[in-house]
């Protein structure tokens, strides 16, 4: 009896403590409690991206590479985009466009810290599709023939040490690598044409040769000249 006396007194104060949400005295009214949205990224500090020398040569100083990658516009809604698997790869994240670009470009090469975190990296290259590997080497100006090993193993052997004897890959005329040379070679054009123009002296003016009639005329006038006298 003890035991159902305390259940029915545990039922009356829950009934109690319901019921209380919604009593509200006389010209008062119900408060409403505050909701506080879930931020996934509240209180977490995004780090700058940390772009390690590697023993290659920096993108930005491949000018085909630089052409393709600027060229590139980064879907934002598409997460196969070939500069966001990149950048997954070398940084685990997927910045701004623009960041993305930047820090691509100052890329050098990947530094391992160990044969294991090697074999790691070159396994996320190889589980790639062609279609996928084909885009990013597109942006690199890498060739794209071969078999779906030929190409993870030639991506990955670009992304350890890039090197401009791989990018075979050309931007369209007057862009990329031809700009480069076309603009080398203008400007040297135009530093010797000055250089020769300085160099050259003034022309004296020579003169002028005297036609037969002026000479005969002035023979006659030394004549007349010796009769006079």
């Amino acid at each position: 009896k003890k035991e159902e006396k305390e259940e029915e007194e545990e039922e009356e104060e829950d009934d109690k403590e319901v019921g209380s949400y919604w009593n509200v005295d006389q010209g008062a009214k119900r408060q409403r409690k505050s909701l506080e949205h879930f931020h996934p990224d509240a209180g977490r500090l995004k780090e700058d991206i940390e772009v390690k020398k590697g023993s290659g040569t920096p993108l930005k100083d491949i000018d085909d590479v630089v052409f393709f990658v600027k060229d590139h516009v980064i879907s934002k809604s598409d997460p196969k985009d070939p500069l966001k698997i990149v950048a997954k790869w070398l940084w685990n994240r997927t910045p701004a466009p623009k960041e993305l670009k930047e820090n691509l470009l100052e890329f050098s090469g990947m530094v391992f810290d160990d044969e294991k975190q090697e074999e790691n990296f070159k396994g996320k290259v190889h589980k790639r599709q062609v279609k996928e590997l084909k885009e990013i080497m597109v942006c690199m100006a890498l060739e794209r023939n071969g078999t779906q090993k030929d190409l993870a193993d030639r991506l990955f052997t670009f992304l350890k040490k890039p090197s401009e004897k791989m990018c075979t890959g050309r931007a369209p005329p007057g862009k990329g690598k031809a700009a480069a040379k076309k603009r080398t070679s203008t400007g040297k054009a135009k530093t010797a044409k000055g250089k020769s123009k300085s160099k050259s002296p003034a022309k004296k003016a020579s003169p002028k040769k005297k036609s037969k009639k002026d000479e005969s005329e002035s023979e006659d006038e030394d004549e007349d000249e010796d009769e006079d006298e």
